[in-house]
């Protein structure tokens, strides 16, 4: 499918095949990507060294020989490699998607997280989740989602390094190009947008600036946006999860967060354990990593007794 019947602005951008692929995995969880490129090897760009391109490059020379795909082979033959490729990504996908399927409610550390998060699921109200990096926030604010009844997206906004113009951009989107009114892609959604009707999951919004915590709040009071360029105001319905490390009440007493954000995002405040704090999650969460990378990399890895003691006794 043209990657426009998914999103016009990707489809228009300047953006690259692994930065496309990177929205393409962000809003659409179940497409399947397959990666056509003569520069796959060992020594790829270092743009590509994060989570996404470590997974997508480890799928793609799994899935196929990087030389299988050689100029000049002609088209029948390519096509049918490709389709080769396809069949085989799609059981990759099924297979990392059984692999990566957590159920938390078998971590008993996080019980009484859970209880909480279940009886206020499908309330409008905002609810902030506050623990440490790593906790496992974002696996709880989908849980929040599919437990609310909503039927739109389940949209990711992080707020780390959002500054400026980039800010009120991403989140409230944009009417049209600054340079260019009739350029295509425009206009484009931003985050409060995105997820009309469903939940928009803004992480790490103890570094949201305030001039952008001032926009959120007025979305928040008014359930309305204005793109950046635009004239009108949009009506927007979501229910914002809202996550961070930072501790937001005392960051209230030194003017680096507003209060009056905070109490309304505190409204159902939830606390995640740290893994310090529930040593009997460590082998089942061991049990899982080594499901998701033994799958990843086919390859079959087994943890002696002795090996999973000594992890749950480390500090986390």
């Amino acid at each position: 499918r043209c990657l426009s019947d998914w999103s016009s602005d990707v489809c228009s951008s300047d953006l690259d095949g692994i930065a496309i692929t990177r929205v393409l995995l962000d809003r659409y969880h179940e497409v399947g990507v397959v990666g056509y490129s003569a520069f796959l090897d060992a020594k790829f760009d270092p743009r590509w060294d994060d989570t996404v391109a470590k997974w997508l490059v480890a799928g793609a020379r799994w899935f196929c020989n990087k030389t299988s795909l050689m100029a000049g082979l002609g088209f029948e033959v390519t096509l049918q490699v490709l389709l080769q490729c396809a069949a085989r990504a799609e059981e990759w996908k099924g297979l990392k998607r059984q692999a990566s399927g957590l159920d938390l409610a078998d971590f008993k550390g996080l019980s009484n997280t859970l209880d909480t998060l279940d009886r206020i699921a499908r309330l409008p109200s905002p609810v902030l989740i506050l623990g440490e990096t790593g906790t496992g926030k974002e696996l709880l604010a989908k849980r929040l989602h599919h437990l609310s009844g909503r039927t739109g997206p389940f949209v990711v906004g992080n707020c780390a390094n959002l500054r400026g113009e980039l800010a009120e951009v991403m989140m409230h989107g944009q009417e049209v190009h600054q340079n260019d009114p009739r350029a295509a892609g425009y206009p484009k959604p931003g985050w409060f947008e995105q997820a009309h009707q469903g939940t928009l999951f803004l992480d790490e919004v103890g570094d949201l600036p305030l001039e952008a915590q001032a926009s959120l709040l007025r979305v928040l009071q008014e359930h309305e946006v204005r793109r950046v360029l635009g004239a009108g105001w949009v009506k927007v319905d979501f229910r914002l999860v809202a996550a961070t490390n930072h501790d937001l009440e005392a960051d209230t007493a030194k003017a680096g967060f507003r209060k009056d954000l905070y109490f309304r995002l505190a409204t159902f405040p939830v606390v995640v354990p740290p893994l310090s704090e529930r040593s009997e999650d460590i082998p089942l969460l061991i049990e899982h990593l080594i499901a998701k990378y033994s799958t990843l990399f086919g390859r079959s890895v087994q943890l002696s007794p002795a090996v999973i003691q000594y992890l749950v006794a480390r500090r986390y």
